[in-house]
């Protein structure tokens, strides 16, 4: 009975990657308004630290960690906080929310939060700027970054490897292939940078066999 009621080999919807795939990457404009939840990852909300009418610049913190398993949220654009509200998520139920007014006529200019010299810093120096940049991961559960990389440094055994997953399965999605294509330099360098002292071991990128190349 079970054999009836299951798929031979899964489900394979049609793949669509023609649909982006030869889309070259391009920055969207700035909207008249954002609106960021503090809750954008796996674990518990970010704690608000600003109020209504507060003026941010782009990459300030509207939100800090509340806890381990927490990361802290920064603002995507420079403007006026109008109001913390609770607004529809996208996982269907409601969160609390920093709407900002978008400043028309602002330069953008986002805040340094790079590792400055990343090459001298400990693996755990490496993790706590993760952290504090609210790094999280893209996969849908939104899992934070650091705790990943926290966990793999950590673990017994060796060799260690860091393995970059591009294989983006999901039907029309190309954007991972597109990064590694356009911008390759910035992938192995966060490669390098994931592996760390802790990882002397080799780094492998793995892409799908489905998605055909840009050009």
């Amino acid at each position: 009975m079970l054999e009836k009621l299951g798929f031979r080999h899964g489900v394979h919807p049609p793949e669509r990657k023609e649909l982006t795939s030869g889309l070259p990457i391009r920055r969207m404009p700035f909207p008249g308004e954002v609106v960021l939840p503090l809750r954008q990852h796996a674990g518990k909300p970010a704690v608000l630290v600003v109020k209504k009418g507060d003026h941010v610049e782009r990459g300030d913190p509207v939100g800090t960690a509340d806890g381990w398993m927490s990361v802290p949220i920064h603002s995507s654009a420079a403007g006026t906080v109008t109001g913390v509200e609770w607004w529809p998520h996208i996982d269907g139920t409601m969160a609390l929310s920093v709407r900002i007014a978008v400043d028309r006529y602002a330069l953008q200019l986002p805040r340094p939060r790079l590792v400055p010299h990343w090459e001298g810093l400990a693996t755990t120096e490496v993790v706590k700027a993760v952290q504090e940049a609210g790094v999280v991961g893209l996969g849908g559960a939104a899992f934070p970054t650091g705790i990943k990389w926290e966990g793999a440094a950590k673990a017994q055994g060796q060799p260690k490897y860091v393995v970059c997953n591009a294989d983006e399965s999901e039907p029309g999605t190309f954007k991972d292939r597109i990064l590694m294509e356009e911008d390759p330099h910035r992938t192995l360098e966060g490669m390098i940078i994931a592996a760390g002292p802790s990882v002397p071991a080799c780094q492998v990128p793995s892409v799908s066999a489905t998605a055909p190349f840009s050009s």
